[in-house]
């Protein structure tokens, strides 16, 4: 992690990633277990995360990090072929936490030194600051505010790269509230060691010499883009359960679930069950599943003149059409929702 610099390497990239108009949802990991070392992924992509030295499992209420030696693994390589990215998590940070630490980490540490080998990050203090360097912090492209992140509070921090326009974004529950900080150029995340991660963290820093974190954490999530402002608002849900935010999947219909459980694991199991076949090149109406695990579906469209919610879509002229399809579904007072990110093409 950074120390006072007196100034910073500006690093060129020579090669940038195409990326969809929209985001696709890479991993995504509620960390609501209650039991286990596994930290189930619900993107449909398979990327599991770990739970590293026991951290406390609390459901709903996240995986509590003691500070001192816990954290969560996440795959090798997440961020290979990404030109821009989103990373998006929440953070319950409580008074005992100290010292340099990030929140995630992903990147590389030096054998050699314990220090950062190209890496992105976000950390709450001594501001609430996120930053991407090809090496280390002298070449870190920041974003950071004027504040640390108020402890003992859930806190959603999203942070946005977009590479060929060379824009950093830093949220906070919701709320953009800086842009990058410095004059340091801005590397394509896949160009990090050439997309390859091997020490990709949450709880744990890739500077083997800062702090562990000490935080409750839930809700990690990582798109393929830089989400828009509405998206990564929709990110932020004051005393939600954690559910799915956003992205795509693969087959067709409603499946999963099933009649058991707590009304919010049921509600969990039915969104994770819904997918939109095809997501990324609809030529044709599309079939929106009516139930998933026994529950009811409600369906909302951003655009009704291109999908309606009865799945006709009326394909625009000359450009492809990105539409918000969202999926609500509720039980026996849990309610929960899920936005696809479908793309119509053009005629």
């Amino acid at each position: 992690m950074r120390a006072p610099r007196p100034s910073l390497l500006a690093f060129c990239a020579s090669y940038l990633f195409a990326s969809a108009a929209h985001g696709k949802l890479l991993i995504w990991l509620p960390l609501n277990e209650t039991s286990g070392t596994r930290a189930t992924d619900y993107s449909g992509e398979g990327r599991h995360g770990t739970y590293v030295n026991g951290p406390q499992l609390q459901g709903s209420n996240g995986a509590r990090l003691d500070g001192n030696n816990d954290y969560i693994s996440l795959p090798n390589n997440l961020i290979r072929n990404l030109g821009s990215l989103t990373v998006s998590i929440e953070v319950n940070i409580r008074d005992e936490q100290s010292g340099l630490y990030f929140i995630f980490g992903i990147g590389n540490t030096a054998s050699s030194s314990g220090s950062g080998n190209g890496y992105l990050f976000a950390t709450g203090d001594p501001e609430l600051r996120a930053a991407i360097s090809p090496s280390n912090w002298e070449a870190e492209a920041e974003v950071a505010t004027t504040r640390p992140l108020p402890r003992n509070q859930w806190k959603t921090v999203t942070f946005t790269v977009q590479t060929a326009a060379q824009l950093l974004g830093l949220y906070d529950d919701g709320v953009y509230i800086a842009g990058q900080t410095n004059t340091a150029s801005i590397t394509a995340p896949g160009l990090i060691r050439q997309g390859n991660t091997q020490n990709n963290y949450i709880g744990r820093s890739v500077y083997s010499q800062d702090k562990y974190l000490a935080a409750s954490v839930r809700n990690f999530r990582l798109y393929d883009n830089a989400l828009s402002a509405p998206e990564i608002a929709n990110l932020h849900r004051p005393g939600s359960q954690p559910l799915p935010g956003g992205g795509g999947g693969g087959g067709g219909g409603g499946g999963g679930g099933g009649g058991g459980g707590a009304p919010e694991d049921r509600v969990t199991a039915a969104l994770t069950g819904i997918n939109i076949p095809n997501i990324d090149d609809i030529r044709g109406n599309i079939n929106l599943p009516s139930t998933s695990g026994g529950l009811p579906i409600g369906w909302e469209s951003s655009d009704t003149n291109v999908i309606r919610v009865n799945g006709q879509v009326t394909r625009p002229q000359g450009r492809d059409v990105v539409v918000i399809l969202t999926a609500r579904v509720s039980v026996d007072g849990a309610s929960g929702e899920r936005s696809f990110f479908v793309t119509v093409r053009g005629t």
